[in-house]
């Protein structure tokens, strides 16, 4: 069929003159026309089925049209008629002054996640109603969803739509292949969660902008719609709630059976979100405010290839190891293998002695010996250090990550010695104590500077220089970018400082861990002082200040130190990352090394060892002894943490 020349005034499909294009496809075009009938304007598609027609085809489009001539929804643009003209069917809509929603984000961008919600819901709302009368819509995408003047969203496009059960049965393709779903390209099949599926694409593109599945033709997108994994909208746009991202993960499921049923489920699922539950004060529709520094930061993660622009890796790892089952176990496996150093580090770790030189040759293999909490700490750990080879400030970065690795074993073991739960997260707690210094050394190189100089030459301390510089402590901002990446609520809260006080015994496990992660933490800012004599008062005022919440006598603490320091130092060798010595590492060295005046005293003092515990001491040391020697208990006890961390 030609085109029809709008510019002609006498050109007519059945008794509708039309006015002008309104647009283009592969599947046919649409009009603005006049109804002389009723007086009044319409929208008219007419949709090409080749130079032969198939009557069958064409019998079947107007059949489904008239049956979606019988909806009536306020966010469904309503059909009018249907029929034949010149040999080609066509279908008479209802026209609806506005923009499409394809239109709209090509202009804004990503839209604001509280109006992306309300507007989602609707268009829900309308495809529910859809599902509700037996019918599939089969074409859902932004360029068929029209946004009035009132900014109300209308489905439109009902062309393609048909019966559910005929659709269930039949092998056929029919729609936009950017926003199909996986078993209507690999196998022609479609019901209410194909549409749900495009659903899911329409609702992440409104949140980040970018349609998922862009590529240079429709073979490049078939295959990333049959092979890739989806980001969660928030790895794109860190404004977007985590519970937003679910919604969006569970519709976008490759497998149709682990999406919601049908158009209804997905919108109750959202409205759970935007309404607000029996009790609670107000709605949770608020969007999380990003500040300025945190944006720039994830806008220059993003661009830059290196270290911890990892963020869609983070993101993906902590998401899957969360799930513990099956299809999450291959994924990882996928993940993993895509990076080829990871692969292989990850292989040696597993082959290694201190897991009886086995012959693993699979990285699935890898996974299930490991288990999936140990693979989370040692592949995020694995991922860091892979980054951090180029660019100028590899010296100042590896020595950063020494002291992160340092940290993390350090609260892996505490954490072991007072009996914490969860001490794999522990490992990724300590790590990433510092991760709002170690980013801004990488990627804010003179902002770093400038907050050195600050606290040099106004005698500042990290949280207010940094604040100063940035508008935010080090301590926001890396508990924000982890926010980013999807971490697990208790992670980012042991992220955060405890109060300033004596501190009490943890009331539970997230408690707890805090607790263990923050002792790490201080423990390694009192070894970093410079002066002897200063870093002997900080790491004293240190045991007092959790002598309630962690009770560890300082002979076990410097035990403890010394096995950590060593632990950290394997690490860090398997992971082929070139370091020198730190300020960090001499310090807690020297920790490890020299004893309190007070041991001293007490040890030299007959009965001073009156106020130690035996059972977890074990002998006293001399006055004259440089090294405090670690009890077989506490010995057995750190040595297990090491051979659980190799």
């Amino acid at each position: 069929m030609n085109v029809l020349e709008a510019s002609n005034e006498h050109q007519r499909i059945h008794r509708f003159r039309l006015l002008q294009t309104l647009g283009q496809g592969a599947q046919g075009v649409v009009y603005l026309a006049h109804d002389p009938q009723l007086d009044r304007h319409v929208a008219i598609k007419t949709l090409l089925l080749g130079a032969d027609p198939d009557a069958g085809h064409a019998d079947r489009l107007l059949a489904t049209a008239k049956l979606a001539s019988s909806l009536s929804h306020p966010n469904i643009v309503p059909v009018f008629e249907a029929g034949m003209h010149a040999g080609q069917p066509y279908v008479v809509f209802e026209y609806v002054e506005g923009m499409t929603l394809a239109a709209l984000l090509k202009t804004e961008g990503a839209l604001p996640m509280a109006r992306a919600v309300v507007m989602m819901s609707q268009i829900l709302a309308g495809i529910a109603h859809v599902h509700a009368n037996g019918l599939l819509h089969g074409d859902i995408k932004p360029a068929n969803i029209l946004i009035g003047c009132n900014g109300i969203p209308r489905v439109a496009d009902f062309g393609i739509s048909r019966r559910a059960r005929a659709a269930a049965g039949e092998i056929a393709l029919a729609g936009t292949v950017q926003y199909m779903a996986p078993e209507s390209l690999r196998d022609g099949f479609a019901d209410y969660r194909s549409d749900v599926f495009s659903l899911g694409l329409v609702f992440h593109e409104m949140l980040t902008g970018t349609a998922v599945f862009e590529g240079r033709n429709e073979y490049a997108q078939i295959y990333r719609i049959l092979n890739e994994n989806i980001a969660a909208p928030s790895s794109l746009n860190p404004r977007i709630d985590r519970r937003i991202d679910a919604i969006v993960h569970k519709a976008l499921q490759r497998e149709p059976a682990q999406r919601y049923a049908h158009a209804g489920e997905m919108k109750d699922a959202l409205d759970r979100f935007r309404v607000p539950v029996a009790g609670s004060e107000r709605a949770e529709l608020k969007e999380q405010s990003v500040h300025s520094t945190v944006e720039f930061l994830l806008r220059r993660m993003a661009l830059k290839s290196d270290f911890p622009a990892l963020s869609a890796s983070f993101n993906r790892i902590n998401q899957l190891t969360l799930q513990a089952d099956e299809a999450a176990l291959k994924s990882i496996s996928d993940l993993v293998m895509r990076d080829f150093a990871l692969t292989q580090k990850l292989l040696r770790l597993v082959n290694s002695a201190q897991f009886g030189a086995r012959q693993i040759t699979r990285v699935s293999q890898a996974i299930t010996l490991l288990g999936v909490s140990k693979l989370r700490a040692v592949a995020i750990g694995m991922m860091l250090v892979n980054g951090a080879r180029a660019g100028p400030n590899c010296p100042a970065v590896a020595a950063a990550l020494t002291d992160a690795f340092v940290a993390a074993v350090m609260a892996r073991n505490i954490g072991r010695v007072v009996g914490a739960r969860d001490v794999e997260e522990l490992f990724i707690c300590g790590m990433f104590s510092r991760l709002g210094q170690l980013l801004t050394l990488y990627y804010l190189k003179d902002e770093h500077d400038a907050i050195q100089r600050r606290m040099a030459d106004e005698a500042l301390d990290a949280a207010t220089a940094s604040r100063a510089v940035l508008g935010l402590s080090f301590d926001r901002l890396g508990v924000e970018v982890a926010k980013h990446w999807n971490f697990p609520e208790p992670i980012v809260q042991s992220m955060q400082p405890l109060p300033q006080k004596a501190l009490a015994t943890a009331a539970s496990d997230v408690e707890r861990m805090w607790h263990c992660a923050a002792y790490a933490d201080e423990l390694c800012s009192a070894a970093r002082r410079e002066n002897p004599a200063e870093r002997a008062q900080a790491f004293a005022a240190h045991l007092e200040r959790f002598a309630v919440a962690i009770p560890v006598p300082a002979v076990q603490v410097r035990a403890l130190i010394g096995y950590s320091v060593e632990a950290a130092s394997k690490y860090v060798a398997a992971s082929e990352l070139k370091i020198a010595q730190t300020p960090l590492l001499d310090g807690l060295r020297d920790l490890a090394e020299a004893p309190l005046e007070a041991e001293r005293t007490e040890a030299a003092v007959p009965g001073g060892g009156s106020k130690r515990d035996p059972a977890a001491d074990g002998p006293a040391t001399t006055g004259t002894a440089r090294k405090s020697a670690p009890t077989p208990a506490l010995a057995n006890t750190l040595t297990q943490s090491l051979r659980a961390l190799f």
